[in-house]
């Protein structure tokens, strides 16, 4: 299984087992992400959401290895007002991604996307 099929299926089961609405590499943007992310997650009830988009796919080589860090986008649909529900799905992806064998950089807040580097 190469990296990109790896983070898929990571973020694939937060999507069955947290009810959180999945895009991967679909919208061209973060702002294009985070607005479907947060309109289809709603209409479909999901707690959160999480992606990575068009540009961020670009880490990824033909072969579907990691040569750069990828960065993942997080929110919940819980609460109008970002805070701490926020904070909460991005530890949740954040702890599955290291689980998976991936290196994490994030500061632990909602004010920054989650960059997952390459597998040792």
């Amino acid at each position: 299984m190469n990296d990109r099929q790896r983070i898929n299926e990571v973020l694939g089961l937060l999507m069955l087992q947290n009810n959180l609405l999945i895009q991967a590499g679909e919208a061209c943007c973060t702002s294009c992400a985070t607005h479907e992310c947060t309109r289809d997650g709603l209409a479909s009830g999901c707690e959160g959401y999480a992606y990575y988009h068009m540009q961020d796919a670009e880490a990824f080589d033909e072969q579907g290895t990691l040569r750069d860090v990828i960065h993942i986008g997080f929110g919940s649909l819980l609460n109008k007002e970002v805070g701490d529900d926020d904070v909460l799905i991005g530890h949740l992806v954040a702890d599955r991604m290291r689980a998976a064998g991936f290196e994490v950089e994030w500061n632990g807040t909602y004010r920054e996307r989650i960059g997952v580097r390459p597998r040792q």
